[in-house]
């Protein structure tokens, strides 16, 4: 559920006793919880798949931080938002007059390694 979700967002930015950290990630969930596109997507989330997709994305990120695997977080988290972004392109309409092209813009950061 989206409460599951945000309650895992929450407890993994808390997990980094960074007090910055976690105050942006629950404005991220306050500005998500006023967005149309994302009241949108809810609603759609619900009957398909991307729920199961979006577990596996964080079995896989959390399996990274038992190991204290740096990289596989990174890429794993990296890997979750560009899932979670190219599904909400999936479910936008790009003639809307508030589709904000800006946020599924992709920018090449990762090139195999941290720099």
């Amino acid at each position: 559920s989206q409460d599951n979700a945000r309650l895992f967002h929450l407890v993994l930015a808390g997990a980094t006793q960074n007090q910055m950290l976690l105050a942006t990630v629950e404005r991220i969930w306050l500005q998500m919880d006023s967005s149309p596109l994302w009241q949108q997507f809810n609603v759609h989330i619900a009957s398909r798949a991307y729920r199961l997709k979006w577990l596996g994305d964080r079995q896989t990120l959390l399996a990274a931080l038992r190991r204290r695997d740096v990289m596989g977080a990174w890429q794993a988290m990296w890997q979750h938002l560009e899932n979670v972004k190219n599904s909400l392109l999936e479910l936008s309409d790009e003639d809307a007059p508030d589709f904000d092209g800006y946020l599924f813009e992709s920018v090449p950061i990762f090139q195999g390694k941290l720099v």
